[in-house]
């Protein structure tokens, strides 16, 4: 029987040669899933050429990158990010061809279009009554009732539609009469004396069709830093979705958001429990089962309307109206936050066993969901 080949779709960078930050990543992914029988074979989509048969990539071999040329994968694990809009219209045209050529992806490109359009994602959840925040693009949130918003109060985030990592975000506030727009990157300041000139100097500096607006939850914070918590989801086999993971995130003091990529840091979910007692006179624990309970639904919910696939990680807010919330589905998740919570329990071996056993588990879950659900293919 021929092997079979899972290609693993990456740009490659100039640090950490070959594929950046991602590299230990597929390192890790080889040496965990050597007794699955399975070749994998990296690439860069953007070396691709439609209806090419044959394409240069890498394999990791004995603790060693190589480059050679091999057949074009028959099965995909897309793990592509680029910020150059010719790199982005280059993935977008493989992923489109593929698509339209039926080549499996694990997580099926349209699964993937939705979650990272975060206003199309919202209405999804939104349909589906599963808990959220409202999300707009921001060329039809210039209205009446927005401003009546922020008269009552009310704060509002502008975030890029298809962004990551934290970045590109402003908070719009009014305080003392006056419209506040922030930079949560450079956390830069500006004060505007009408909506109408907040709105005209939003439209000079960036495209409003890229952007969408949210209004701000009123949020849980540790220490007047904002957290979340990660919840990875996998499947093993057919819609066989599991909780493979979780940890709280935890932002800098008065940030905006609490992204890893931002300076944020992470920790167990356990971590929580005595503050949950003191704040809300509850159990984290109950929190913890609704949250693992609403991303398996979600999960169902969207294996219904797209099938079967491998992992998304989703990002939940605790909010102190509204429960625990969605606000983001990401349909190429990062394992890092396990390591990272391992590395603050290097003085309790339990405790770092744990979540270095959790990142192995996630890191050979591609390789394994491969292995069940196209052995014969």
């Amino acid at each position: 029987m021929m092997p079979l080949t899972l290609g693993i779709a990456a740009v490659e960078q100039e640090d950490f040669y070959p594929f950046g930050k991602q590299t230990f990543f597929f390192e890790d992914m080889v040496r965990s899933s050597l007794d699955l029988a399975i070749d994998l074979f990296f690439f860069s989509p953007l070396a691709w050429k439609i209806e090419c048969k044959q394409i240069d990539g890498f394999v990791y071999r004995d603790n060693a990158w190589i480059k050679i040329s091999a057949p074009f994968p028959g099965i995909i694990y897309d793990r592509a990010f680029t910020k150059s809009s010719e790199g982005k219209r280059k993935l977008q045209e493989f992923r489109n061809y593929m698509k339209k050529g039926k080549v499996p992806f694990l997580n099926p490109v349209d699964l993937a279009e939705l979650l990272n359009n975060k206003v199309e994602f919202h209405k999804f959840l939104i349909d589906n009554g599963l808990p959220t925040l409202n999300a707009y693009p921001a060329r039809i949130s210039i209205s009446t009732r927005f401003q009546n918003a922020m008269e009552r109060g009310k704060e509002f985030f502008l975030k890029p539609t298809y962004g990551t990592g934290g970045f590109g975000i402003f908070n719009i506030t009014k305080q003392q009469g006056n419209y506040l727009l922030i930079n949560h990157t450079s956390t830069k300041t500006i004060t505007f004396r009408s909506i109408n000139e907040l709105f005209s100097y939003i439209s000079g500096i960036l495209d409003l069709e890229e952007y969408f607006i949210q209004e701000k939850a009123d949020l849980s914070f540790i220490s007047n830093s904002p957290f979340d918590i990660r919840v990875i989801v996998q499947n093993s086999g057919i819609k066989d979705y599991r909780i493979s993971g979780s940890g709280v995130r935890v932002g800098l003091e008065k940030s905006l958001v609490s992204n890893l990529n931002s300076g944020g840091t992470a920790m167990p979910v356990e971590y929580l429990a005595d503050y949950y007692l003191q704040h809300f006179s509850r159990d984290i624990s109950l929190e913890i089962n609704r949250i693992y309970d609403i991303c398996l639904e979600c999960s169902v919910l969207l294996h219904n309307e797209f099938g079967n696939f491998l992992e998304i990680g989703y990002d939940i807010l605790l909010t102190n109206d509204l429960g625990p919330i969605i606000i983001e589905g990401n349909p190429k998740p990062s394992r890092w936050i396990f390591n990272m919570i391992a590395d603050n329990y290097k003085d309790n071996l339990g405790m770092e066993k744990k979540y270095r056993g959790l990142r192995v588990e996630t890191v050979r879950a591609p390789v394994l969901f491969t292995a069940k659900n196209y052995r014969n293919f």
